[in-house]
């Protein structure tokens, strides 16, 4: 092999490298199938066949091995499978398989189509299916962004003598793998199957490229990185590709399909940004341009494994469609989940062994080169560093001063400003005359569209909505963070969901003539989208709080025995003490399973939730305080009689003596990507140069589950109100001194994560946010409700002078903020932030978390006046001085 290969073959060498060196394993399944199938797979002993031979043996399949047994000799001792040892170079050794019959071969280890074809040539007539393991790297170039398995494939020059070719040098490789696949094909005609991954990762992979990266994020300090963090990456757990390849067989499914991964697109970011998760690690990343690192004497290819150049012939390698095998069951575990098998196998290997990686940037190389971006080298522009700030202190400390503009209490706040003083009152006016209830209107229909199917985040309808949010703001000519050049901010979550549910209440002890009662949905009660799955029938305890929070003073699990039972509790927390580490549904989810709870119910609303659980075998619902009190009038209790003993600090546990059968069947738990969309309106004045205020809103929803639920109060009315507010700020031609950042968050119906995400990793740049205006459900009423607007009365201030300037009689009413957060704001506000939530008030908020919250529901005159009101006082904000 040459010294040096193409950005092909190398991507193409991390599949052969565990697919040459690791057969697939496979199974032959036709319809009417045996119970046992029979399958030969050539090689098997080193990462993808391993995994093959692993998937194969969990189904109870005859397996046979082909190979030289060399490779980790002994492996499958005492494992129910059959070695046969031979050189597939050599035919006499291979016609050790003829005369045998197996219902399918998988063939990792054809680099060259001779030794394809006297493998099939042999096999054929004697199994019913060729699975070969190809690659990607079969396409021609140019190779663009999104191509299918129809795109042109890559050809050796006319006249080349295929049987020559000893080597897979540079610029053969992909074409080689084609005729690999012409030849199962041509062998066994209608019954090859072809499968081209590009990357594999994951457990047993001796290439390091995957592993590098989490192997140098854990390291921690500055990580020089490639490009940019949305340049796109594509791999494959070798776990997911050998169970895919598996079923596949089973299925008797032929074809070609491309073979890559995650389902949801990634990026170099959110990549790394996932390393730094799993490993606990403070790792920062500095972004080099790929042009200064060649300038530098860096090979991107080799240097930095995997990441792929988004310019150049072979571009589109990074983003390959995988539709087809989307469509065909492909699936796949979470990315922290790979990350974490990738350093346990790391771990294992000998100190010597892991001395010596094999790719990625050395160690003293990459040192050396940072170091010039101090000065002592050549070194790298120190442009774009990602970094986390936590604990920011961002609090406005003046309050209460009288206001006579909508600017004013930025002029009242401030010493004259440094550059200029501002938009004028004169043009935040023109501005906001610009924010319009039919125009918010026409984006709350855009956003409840059932094509948007519910906005839930991670989904498809949820990306189409950002997406759409994302061409509106570049529109208005509002720019990206510096290191988010396409306004997504990308995390992950987990996702789960709901295939069937049920909740029965059963006939009380000594019921004459009763019978089981079925629990009407959204009635009633409403199973956790997220939460676990379960089938159980038992006593209904109540726990009170569902604190274990004995260390403070309160367990709410004294004195009951709920092992086995299903826990009903209250949401809320008593009036005084610190409740932050016990109040959310995961936390109660959590002490309920520690007690050994088979089942939660939770006294809320009975409307759909996506709060994410923990336990996923312990089921979660909402219940209604009318379902609740049926399970308590055996005690003669009533939830309101019990909320006034607990909000005081007591504490009430017992069994009900009723008893429900709860059962809910989840969906596959996974790990998405799914991102934020950030725009800025830049400020003016260099002395407060990294300082902001957000605007925010959270753009999804919680899909359609039961049914299609629109969103369109919840949150569209909020999403559609910041488009308003962010247009026409970037009308202004003066700007505030302080930026002003818009942002739609993702995953606020999953616990606030978009939000948290947020604010522990501000964008490039964004180091000190002064204060947080959260636009939460705008479509309804005739003023606004300021949640916090007593905790921070310079905001309260702010939201009144504007609210006098520009829509005098608009309702506008404070509250304080305490105890559990459940609006985006809360992230900002336990960091210390000055942050509020502003909901319509004064009208009804139909529908919520319903299929019936439609757009016919939404007052539009409120997103109208809300949004010229918000306008004022985010400008305002950003202009002051604390």
């Amino acid at each position: 092999m040459k010294d040096r290969l193409s950005r092909r073959d190398l991507l193409a060498l991390a599949a052969t490298s565990g697919a040459a060196l690791a057969l697939p394993r496979w199974a032959r399944a036709a319809e009417a199938a045996p119970a046992k199938k029979k399958l030969l797979i050539l090689g098997g002993t080193r990462f993808l066949g391993v995994a093959l031979v692993e998937a194969a043996l969990a189904k109870g399949w005859e397996l046979t091995l082909f190979n030289r047994g060399k490779s980790n000799p002994g492996l499958f001792k005492g494992r129910p499978l059959e070695e046969i040892h031979g050189d597939r170079n050599v035919a006499d050794d291979v016609k050790k398989l003829a005369g045998r019959k197996w219902d399918a071969v998988i063939d990792t280890s054809g680099y060259f189509p001779r030794q394809v074809r006297s493998a099939a040539e042999v096999l054929a007539g004697n199994v019913g299916q060729y699975v070969f393991i190809s690659s990607i790297s079969v396409y021609a170039s140019p190779m663009k962004a999104g191509m299918d398995e129809s795109a042109a494939v890559a050809r050796l020059a006319a006249g080349t003598d295929v049987d020559a070719i000893k080597d897979i040098g540079e610029g053969n490789y992909g074409a080689l793998k084609l005729l690999c696949e012409e030849a199962a094909e041509k062998a066994m005609p209608g019954k090859a199957l072809n499968i081209r991954p590009g990357y594999i990762v994951g457990d047993r992979d001796g290439s390091d490229r995957f592993t590098y990266w989490p192997v140098r994020v854990r390291k921690g300090g500055e990580v020089l990185v490639p490009g940019s963090p949305t340049d796109p990456l594509q791999f494959i757990d070798v776990r997911d590709l050998g169970d895919w390849t598996i079923r596949m067989v089973e299925s008797g499914t032929n074809g070609v399909f491309n073979a890559t991964g995650p389902k949801e697109k990634l990026s170099m970011g959110p990549f790394l940004e996932t390393c730094r998760k799993e490993t606990g690690s403070k790792a920062t990343f500095t972004w080099a341009p790929e042009e200064k690192l060649k300038e530098l004497g860096l090979t991107p290819e080799a240097d930095f494994p995997i990441w792929v150049s988004t310019k150049g012939e072979e571009a589109g390698i990074g983003d390959v469609s995988i539709a087809r095998a989307l469509k065909a069951g492909l699936t796949f575990r979470p990315l922290g989940e790979t990350i974490r098998s990738t350093l346990a196998f790391w771990d294992s290997l000998s100190e010597e062994r892991r001395a010596k990686m094999k790719a990625g940037l050395a160690p003293e190389k990459e040192a050396a080169t940072l170091a010039g971006a101090e000065g002592k080298g050549p070194g790298v522009p120190r442009r774009r560093r990602s970094r986390r700030s936590d604990g920011q202190d961002g609090r406005p400390r003046a309050a209460g001063i009288p206001l006579v503009s909508v600017l004013a209490i930025a002029r009242t706040f401030l010493a004259p400003p440094v550059l200029a003083a501002g938009p004028s009152d004169t043009e935040v006016e023109k501005a906001a005359a610009g924010i319009t209830a039919a125009s918010a209107f026409q984006t709350v229909e855009v956003l409840a569209a059932p094509r948007m199917q519910g906005r839930l985040s991670g989904t498809e309808g949820y990306v189409k909505a950002a997406d759409w949010v994302v061409s509106e703001v570049r529109k208005a000519g509002l720019r990206p963070p510096e290191d988010l050049r396409e306004y997504r901010q990308a995390f992950t979550h987990g996702l789960g969901g709901v295939e069937s549910a049920s909740l029965t209440l059963l006939p009380a002890e000594g019921e004459k003539d009763g019978k089981p009662a079925e629990v009407e949905v959204l009635k009633d009660w409403s199973p956790m989208v997220n939460g676990g799955s379960g089938d159980v029938t038992a006593e209904v305890v109540f726990v009170g709080y569902g604190f274990d929070a004995a260390a403070q003073g309160r367990d709410d699990y004294a004195g009951v025995d709920v092992k086995g039972k299903v826990v009903l509790v209250l949401r809320g927390e008593p009036e005084t003490g610190e409740w932050k580490e016990h109040r959310s549904t995961i936390a109660r989810t959590l002490a309920a399973a520690r007690k050994g709870a088979a089942g939660l119910l939770l006294v809320d609303s009975p409307v759909t939730s996506t709060n994410v659980g923990i336990s996923r075998d312990l089921p979660e619902a909402m219940v209604s305080e009318a379902f609740a009190d049926k399970l308590l009038g055996g005690k003669k209790l009533t939830v309101a009689e019990l909320k006034k003993v607990l909000s005081k600090g007591g504490t009430a546990s017992f069994g009900t003596g009723r008893q429900v059968r709860f059962a809910v069947k989840g969906l596959p738990w996974r790990e998405v990507t799914t991102y934020n969309v950030i725009a800025v309106l830049p400020g003016s004045d260099p002395s407060v140069k990294g300082e902001y205020v957000v605007v925010g809103a959270h753009l999804d929803h919680i899909g359609d589950w039961p049914r299609l639920n629109p969103g369109a109060d919840d949150n569209a009315s909020g999403a559609a109100t910041l488009l308003e507010v962010a247009r026409a700020a970037a009308t202004l031609k003066a700007r505030p001194r302080r930026s002003v950042v818009f942002v739609w968050f993702a995953a606020e119906e999953l616990g606030l994560r978009g939000a948290e995400h947020f604010a522990s990793h501000p964008p490039k740049g964004f180091e000190k946010c002064v204060a947080m205006l959260n636009l939460d459900m705008l479509g309804a009423g005739n003023g606004l409700y300021v949640a916090g607007g007593e905790n921070f009365p310079e905001i309260r201030a702010a939201m009144e002078a504007s609210r006098d300037r520009f829509a005098p009689g608009f309702g506008l009413k404070a509250g304080k903020i305490r105890g559990e957060g459940r609006a985006d704001h809360a992230p900002f506000f336990e960091k210390g932030i000055h942050a509020v939530s502003l909901f319509g008030s004064g009208g009804e908020h139909h529908g919520y978390h319903s299929p019936e919250d439609t757009v016919y529901f939404v007052t539009p005159k409120t997103m109208e006046t809300g949004g010229r009101t918000v306008l004022g006082a985010a400008l305002a904000l950003a202009e002051g001085r604390p």
